[in-house]
């Protein structure tokens, strides 16, 4: 897919597949037990799911139906992801979703998320009738909402206490990036 160097390591971004699972699944569940807060999924229900449910979310991105980028160091760690979700409906294929962005707290701050962010936005300008891509992040993430406008994206819409975890609330913010110039 795509080779690039920061402080003098080597990375490599690749489409996972079903040869991918054993990491991947390790390196999700890292993110959602470290920031339960930033996902849907909760570790406990992705600690229970079956191995079909996370050979199935492989499996289409092998065939590309809903790609999971993956950043791999020279020794073959993985060690960020994310995931571009087209939809499928003909009244909102226009649309898709970024979504599962994690990048280890050992490995930020190198460029991997930028990486991983431009890669999704470049395979999405090159999907027929895609105009944007919206995502969810955590509103107390300053980091990643930085990452993300500096990419591009734009804020159009916050939800008070969107996620629970435990006996505390999350807001997330609702943000977009256009994949082509708009015209007025």
């Amino acid at each position: 897919m795509g080779e690039f160097h920061t402080m003098n390591t080597e990375f490599t971004i690749q489409q996972l597949d079903t040869n991918h699972r054993d990491a991947y699944y390790a390196l999700r569940l890292e993110g959602l037990e470290m920031h339960p807060q930033a996902f849907a999924t909760s570790a406990e229900e992705w600690r229970a799911a079956p191995q079909s449910k996370i050979d199935a979310l492989l499996l289409a991105s092998e065939k590309n139906i809903e790609p999971i980028l993956g950043v791999f160091t020279s020794n073959s760690e993985l060690v960020g992801t994310a995931t571009l979700i087209p939809e499928t409906r003909q009244a909102v294929r226009h649309k898709a979703s970024l979504a599962a962005l994690y990048v280890p707290s050992a490995w930020r701050h190198k460029g991997l998320g930028t990486q991983l962010i431009t890669e999704a936005l470049n395979r999405a300008r090159r999907l027929p009738d895609l105009t944007f891509i919206r995502l969810v992040v955590d509103s107390e993430n300053p980091d990643a909402v930085r990452l993300f406008e500096k990419l591009g994206f734009h804020f159009y819409g916050r939800e008070p206490q969107a996620r629970r975890v435990g006996d505390r609330y999350y807001d997330q913010s609702y943000m977009l990036c256009f994949l082509h110039d708009q015209v007025s």
